[in-house]
């Protein structure tokens, strides 16, 4: 399951903010769309701790350095 859901947070974009709550956090309905798993924030938490749109944002940045 935590590898599927992790996948599904690779796909998220940063820039799209049908992504993201209001405070940077995925949403977890966009979350079960991208991956096939629904999952609570908890879980999510413990599957990919610190998770957030700033640290997606990162993640992108890293990627076309």
């Amino acid at each position: 399951m935590s590898e599927k859901v992790q996948d599904g947070l690779k796909k998220l974009d940063p820039e799209n903010d049908n992504h993201w709550t209001m405070d940077g956090q995925a949403k977890l309905d966009t979350v079960k769309f991208l991956s096939g798993v629904s999952v609570t924030r908890d879980e999510l938490e413990k599957i990919a701790p610190g998770f957030n749109r700033q640290a997606m944002k990162d993640y992108v940045a890293r990627l076309k350095a």
